[in-house]
């Protein structure tokens, strides 16, 4: 069963539980970052004056993601925070300690799991890394289908994601030249070879796969293996589409009157330029 028929269909059945009983997912943390205090304490209130709005989601399980008996019964899919926030009230003396689950079916697989994380986590505030990660496991769902639907790979990733194609695009060249970024830095400095926590659970664990796993921007033809960095001739590429768009806003600035705009935007183009030059040579 494919993750959109999984969150399609009705959740099962629901049941009052101890937290004591819920574990937190593992894998939650390779998509989002932790909730805020200020999100957390808020949330606290709100279950203190109208109790627990909605369900979390979960599947049965007596395993920890290790695979280590732990005590628990259940692994969370969906309502991380709420969970943090009863027992945060639990621990003060506020709450009764229980929680209401709706139970689903264990997902096939680990990348499956991250999916349902995403699906679940939709109405979610995020930050742009969050999203940046989501697009990563969408995309790899796109790569999975057998029928690829009509349209951009951009437009569809974005649809599952509430999002526009365009800022799926944006996302990529973002985190993409960043990642370049980062891997200069660790040529350049031993110590940074690996910032990843023990025990940590690391998203490209379950999405990286060469095979069938490349990011892209389709309006710029650069190609950014998941295993590669982009190549000096797709950075300028790059350059040189930006160079392309602030020249048309100077274009369209300069039709309603905006010359100080212009004129703030043609030293911008006029220091890319430079740099491309250099850049090049």
């Amino acid at each position: 069963m494919t993750l959109l028929s999984s969150m399609t269909r009705n959740l099962g059945m629901t049941k009052r539980v101890s937290i004591n009983e819920v574990r937190i997912n593992r894998l939650n943390e390779a998509v989002y970052d932790d909730a805020s205090d200020d999100i957390i304490a808020g949330l606290m209130n709100s279950i203190l004056e109208n109790g627990q709005m909605e369900n979390a989601i979960a599947y049965e399980s007596t395993v920890d993601f290790d695979g280590e008996t732990d005590g628990c019964k259940y692994t969370l899919l969906g309502g991380n925070t709420r969970y943090l926030a009863i027992k945060k009230l639990h621990d003060e003396g506020k709450g009764d300690g229980y929680i209401n689950i709706s139970i689903v079916a264990k997902p096939e697989d680990k990348f499956s799991e991250l999916e349902f994380l995403v699906k679940s986590n939709i109405q979610r505030k995020k930050t742009a890394e969050e999203r940046y990660n989501e697009v990563l496991i969408i995309e790899k769902l796109y790569n999975r289908l057998e029928n690829k639907p009509a349209g951009k790979k951009r437009d569809w990733i974005g649809k599952q994601l509430g999002i526009s194609g365009r800022y799926v695009d944006k996302l990529i060249n973002k985190f993409t030249e960043q990642v370049v970024l980062d891997e200069d830095l660790q040529e350049e400095d031993s110590s940074t070879e690996d910032n990843q926590l023990e025990g940590q659970t690391d998203i490209y664990d379950y999405i990286d796969d060469p095979a069938d796993s490349q990011i892209f921007n389709e309006n710029s033809d650069v190609v950014v293996n998941a295993n590669e960095a982009l190549t000096k001739e797709d950075i300028v590429k790059m350059m040189k589409n930006n160079v392309n768009q602030i020249r048309k806003t100077v274009n369209a600035a300069r039709e309603i009157n905006l010359e100080g705009i212009c004129y703030e935007l043609e030293d911008i183009l006029d220091e890319m330029q430079l740099l491309i030059n250099n850049f090049i040579n």
